[in-house]
């Protein structure tokens, strides 16, 4: 990632995919507001954490969007967006890598959404995000 400057800390999205319940329900990420807390303490970012049944995607008039309901902002507004367990996911975490590309938002591990999968949610945000009507 190249430097970049910034107003205030960039903001950078820890994006996972729970295997059983919401973000809520989910124990690992419960355990994760602390990890969350101790690292916006000293970090020179601040870190989100949120998982991919959050997301809500959307396509209307032409336009793609997924909004971040847990932390009640567009995945446009993150500066970064590191990926987790993508093998429960592929779909929603390949539109996702469609999404931050298409807004210069810089993937941590990009190869776990690289494999030429493609669902119909991903088909959907590829063809939208490239003007295809």
């Amino acid at each position: 990632m190249t430097a970049m400057k910034y107003q205030s800390k960039p903001n950078v999205l820890l994006l996972t995919s729970p295997k059983s319940g919401g973000l809520e329900r989910n124990p690992l990420l419960a355990d994760l507001s602390q990890f969350v807390k101790a690292v916006n303490a000293q970090a020179r970012f601040t870190l989100s954490v949120s998982s991919i049944d959050c997301l809500e995607f959307s396509i209307n008039q032409g336009k793609a969007a997924i909004h971040d309901a847990h932390n009640r902002r567009d995945l446009a507004e993150y500066d970064a967006i590191h990926v987790r367990n993508v093998a429960n996911g592929h779909d929603f975490f390949k539109a996702v890598g469609l999404y931050a590309s298409k807004h210069k938002i810089p993937v941590f591990e990009p190869q776990d959404i690289a494999p030429p999968y493609f669902g119909k949610l991903s088909q959907m945000y590829l063809f939208v995000l490239n003007n295809v009507p």
